[in-house]
């Protein structure tokens, strides 16, 4: 904002996050606070609201005014109006097993994976003052990243370091219709974007274009 290159150039001490290091017009680094509102007039944040979750929130899916949170420390599946954001509201929630990781939505469904029964949940959200699960199936014992697109759901087993495409346009029967040989290091985060999938992990990002959802195809593969 006022011309000064900024550069992250190490972790601050004693774990304080909200400072940056930034170049002087010598070249010279010199601490500064993140939101200095002198260097960066136009960063105005504005705290909201708040909600109250459980202790460990392990993932979060927005879709139209909705927010979707499991959390392992509760157990639970929380679905939260955020249409007002001063005032977020709880609509439901349902419990999950003990260890629920991996998060999808579609539409009135979401699919939650739990590494403690290695299975997959399919939770029908159409009546939120009672959700339900509709549908289980086992997975891998670490199948912690979901993504959903069109009718089909991928899913990443990090055990395996495989990918599992599976049909989910008739939700009482919910078949694997593709799944791939060990082609991830260490899969940590899926994250889908228009016609691709984006996988990271062991220090690398697996590019994967699901135009073909029968037959997907790695296209990168960038360390």
């Amino acid at each position: 904002y006022d011309g000064v290159k900024w550069q992250i150039l190490a972790n601050l001490p004693n774990g304080n996050y909200n400072d940056f290091l930034r170049l002087d017009e010598n070249q010279m680094p010199v601490w500064k606070p993140l939101l200095d509102q002198a260097l960066l007039p136009e960063a105005k944040l504005t705290w909201l609201s708040g909600f109250p979750l459980g202790s460990i929130p392990m993932k979060l899916v927005v879709q139209n005014e909705r927010a979707y949170v499991i959390d392992r420390g509760s157990d639970d599946l929380k679905v939260i109006d955020i249409s007002d954001r001063s005032n977020p509201s709880l609509l439901g929630s349902i419990a999950l097993g003990p260890y629920p990781e991996g998060l999808a939505v579609s539409g009135n469904y979401a699919f939650v994976t739990d590494r403690d029964s290695n299975d997959l949940k399919v939770i029908d959200m159409s009546n939120l003052d009672s959700l339900e699960v509709i549908d289980s199936f086992g997975v891998g014992d670490f199948t912690l990243e979901l993504a959903v697109s069109g009718h089909y759901l991928y899913a990443v087993d990090r055990t395996a370091r495989t990918l599992t495409v599976y049909d989910i346009s008739n939700i009482s029967s919910i078949t694997p219709v593709y799944v791939s040989g060990a082609i991830f290091i260490d899969p940590l985060e899926l994250k889908q974007s228009g016609k691709y999938l984006y996988v990271e992990g062991g220090g690398r990002l697996v590019t994967i274009d699901i135009s073909n959802p029968l037959a997907p195809q790695v296209i990168g593969n960038a360390a």
